[in-house]
């Protein structure tokens, strides 16, 4: 019998699992009450459903610190046999709390949430050549995506995609152009189809991807070869998908019987979106709006449940159909662009972006990207050993002691901060937080960001003791949602004293927004942030801080998003064990959106 290790389960687990067994009458620790505890734990931890598959006949064992419980679970047959007759358990569309598909079994209304995004997206698969006027599509195509040297031009590729689907998904890592694309797509969005006032929404995840969405499509504008009349036309203001929505506390004002008016919805940092989120956003597109996802898929995945940008992309390929490419061919290179087999879904929809503008081919911090990417540990190790320190450094703690290691790491944030965090001035405060990133891989533990902001606090206290928490220059970081002052799970911003007062102040999407310190929701100072919450930032110089023993949130995802935060300089402090665990180990989270995606013959059938 396998064994297998997992965390332990938490009170809303075991009291879900208690009600689930004397809601269908089922006796303890039967299939049924295993299975519940193992759904609302597993969709805890991010995973939208469990697979029956692998969990069946294995000995899961759960450690805490003060217990080691043992659980059987049922072989696969026995299992479903068991779960079929239950009354808690329906088939999918039933009403019952949980779902089963098998061999995945769902909390009812994540299946809900998972099935509305496969039906979107499949419903609009493919290229509608007869809705594109191909006499106006040559020649701005042709000044936006000037064929050059032969050179095969994905950018070019991506955009003939979003022109003809309802639905166009953009994969890249940082510096391989996603929003330049963008910012060409809207031109030609407008040129091509003689659009006077194109109703065009562009959305990100959190204030700080907007503003950073809006500043690259300004910056794009300012490139392009295109009258002034229409380059004024094309919008810059990002905001992020919870105000796009009208987000409230227990609904959201635009969906499937209110929908966005919108002939084009773009949605940078789309691997941050989960399964809930996106599965609101996609019930409020108009069905003849056009949806762009731009996006990482090799990108840590959402908070919350879900890797749905993830699922999709491997759910298709870089692959293209042959009226795609006749299509491709006649405005660009085709060298590269691979046929896709007869009536596989998303071909055509998926574009991944390969040249890396960003970085020169000798940049440690590219190199180092690319080999983590493609599972490389021993060209990453062997990055890491020869880099210039300028660039990229590695920090060995083996021989170090972990206290002595802490203050070094807080003495290096407390000077950063009191160099370069103006006390009065919003704009440069904001700006400079973006110099210096401190990502952590875990949040407790020695070396986990509770530790590392609170020992940062106390430097800072002692400067400002009757301040307590509140004091010039303190980062924070919500931790809470507060729809009714639009400030969301993750945004980061700086308390600064102004007008005789302290005050807070984030990075909207059109300006600064300044708030009262006793009107902020739950927050905590983020001198130190886990990567996971580091997405959809950049920094001057990332410094990563791998934790000191083994943890399950050590993955190749982990270091791949830490890395390519960085925009000039890296260092990596660790040991070689954890470093080598790190990035040899692969986080995948359950889901069954990629195998309903890559069933044609499923949509086609429900669509006869």
């Amino acid at each position: 019998m396998k064994i297998q290790v997992i965390e332990p389960f938490s009170g809303i687990d075991n009291h879900f699992a208690q009600f689930i067994r004397r809601l269908s009458g089922a006796a303890p620790g039967d299939g049924l009450e295993i299975a519940a505890r193992l759904v609302s734990h597993h969709t805890r931890l991010g995973n939208t459903c469990i697979d029956l598959s692998k969990l069946s006949g294995k000995m899961l064992v759960v450690e805490s610190a003060d217990e080691r419980e043992g659980i059987r679970c049922p072989s696969y047959d026995a299992w479903l046999r068991e779960l079929k007759i239950s009354r808690c358990v329906g088939t999918p569309g039933e009403a019952s709390p949980l779902i089963l598909n098998p061999p995945f079994l769902y909390l009812n209304r994540y299946w809900a949430y998972e099935e509305s995004v496969a039906e979107f997206v499949l419903e609009r698969c493919g290229i509608n050549w007869s809705s594109i006027p191909k006499e106006r599509l040559k020649e701005p195509f042709y000044r936006l995506f000037p064929i050059k040297n032969g050179e095969m031009n994905w950018q070019a590729v991506a955009a003939l995609s979003a022109l003809g689907s309802r639905i166009s998904i953009i994969n890249g890592g940082p510096g391989t152009g996603k929003t330049t694309t963008v910012v060409k797509i809207l031109a030609l969005f407008m040129e091509v189809f003689g659009y006077k006032d194109p109703k065009i929404l562009l959305a990100a995840p959190t204030g700080k991807a907007a503003s950073r969405l809006g500043s690259a499509i300004v910056e794009g504008k300012g490139q392009l070869e295109l009258a002034s009349r229409l380059i004024d036309r094309i919008p810059s203001d990002a905001i992020t998908i919870h105000r796009l929505l009208g987000a409230g506390r227990h609904r959201m004002f635009f969906n499937k019987n209110n929908p966005l008016s919108a002939d084009l919805v773009v949605i940078d940092e789309a691997s941050m979106v989960d399964l809930p989120l996106m599965a609101h956003l996609m019930e409020a597109i108009p069905s003849n709006c056009r949806l762009i996802l731009l996006g990482d898929k090799d990108q840590l995945t959402s908070v919350q449940p879900g890797s749905v940008f993830s699922d999709i992309c491997q759910a298709g390929s870089n692959a293209f159909s042959p009226a795609f490419i006749r299509m491709a061919k006649e405005l660009t290179d085709t060298s590269d662009m691979t046929s896709a087999e007869e009536n596989v879904p998303l071909q055509d929809n998926l574009t991944t972006l390969i040249k890396n503008y960003r970085f020169d081919e000798g940049s440690p911090i590219q190199g180092l990207s690319k080999a983590v990417k493609e599972k490389d540990y021993e060209r990453a190790l062997e990055i890491i050993n020869t880099a210039n320190a300028e660039q990229l450094r590695w920090k060995d703690l083996s021989q170090s002691p972990l206290r002595e290691t802490i203050w070094k790491l807080v003495e290096t944030i407390h000077r950063h901060y009191l160099q370069s965090i103006p006390e009065r001035d919003p704009v440069k405060a904001l700006s400079a937080l973006g110099k210096l990133g401190v990502l952590c891989a875990t949040r407790s533990g020695f070396l986990g960001t509770e530790r590392i902001n609170h020992l940062v606090e106390q430097r800072f206290l002692g400067r400002h003791p009757a301040r307590h928490s509140a004091y010039p220059g303190r980062p924070i970081m919500i931790t809470t949602n507060d729809y009714n002052r639009m400030l969301f799970n993750g945004d980061s911003g700086v308390i600064l004293e102004q007008d005789g007062g302290l005050w807070a102040f984030f990075q909207g999407e059109k300006e600064i927004r300044r708030f009262s310190i006793a009107d902020l929701p739950e927050h905590r100072s983020a001198y130190a942030m886990t990567v996971h919450k580091s997405q959809g930032s950049e920094f001057d110089t990332v410094l990563l801080v791998l934790p000191e023993r083994i943890n399950p949130v050590l993955s190749r995802q982990m270091m791949y998003t830490a890395i390519t935060r960085a925009r000039k300089r890296l260092e990596i402090w660790g040991t070689r064990e954890i470093l080598i665990h790190a990035l040899k180990s692969t986080t995948t989270r359950t889901s069954g959106l990629k195998a309903r995606l890559s069933s044609l013959s499923d949509h086609l059938n429900r669509s006869s």
